[in-house]
């Protein structure tokens, strides 16, 4: 790995430890046959940011390392009138690829990180279409909790 790749995986690190979320995107995804709501919970990280310099960069870094990644603009604006700007990368094989680079500079959410990891590889022997198992909603439990804290989003329960 030469010095602008490591300096640049630094950089997007910094940016996730203090604007970006690293967790799951969990929402219901239909109902089955009796009657229950089947979950689905994907791995997801974002940076949301009124620079759009800092998404691009973001989306700049994931070119460098080959790893597909989203570049949007909310539907919405800030209370200043300003637009926001989305990055994000969804779905276990690219988050997987892209956290391992991230890991060794998060000061923050390594921890978070490692779960997300954790809930992909579980997933990956458990089988992607079989119920989650409760050791990977704990995993994706462990994401939320303090979230507050580190994020804009609110701490929620999964069931």
């Amino acid at each position: 790995m030469t010095n602008q790749q490591e300096t640049s995986l630094a950089w997007l690190a910094g940016i996730l430890d203090g604007e970006g979320w690293i967790g799951f995107n969990v929402r219901a995804r239909h109902k089955t046959e009796r009657g229950r709501e089947k979950k689905s919970i994907l791995p997801w990280v974002s940076v949301s940011n009124t620079s759009i310099e800092i998404i691009q960069r973001c989306q700049d870094v994931c070119t460098m390392f080959g790893i597909a990644c989203n570049f949007t603009k909310a539907n919405v604006r800030t209370k200043a009138n300003n637009l926001i700007f989305i990055w994000s990368i969804a779905g276990a094989k690219r988050v997987e690829q892209l956290l391992p680079l991230v890991i060794p500079y998060l000061a923050l959410k390594g921890e978070r990180a490692k779960a997300v990891l954790a809930f992909i590889r579980s997933r990956r022997v458990t089988g992607y279409q079989k119920t989650y198992t409760a050791q990977e909603l704990s995993l994706v439990q462990s994401t939320r909790k303090g979230s507050s804290e580190t994020t804009r989003e609110a701490p929620t329960t999964i069931q």
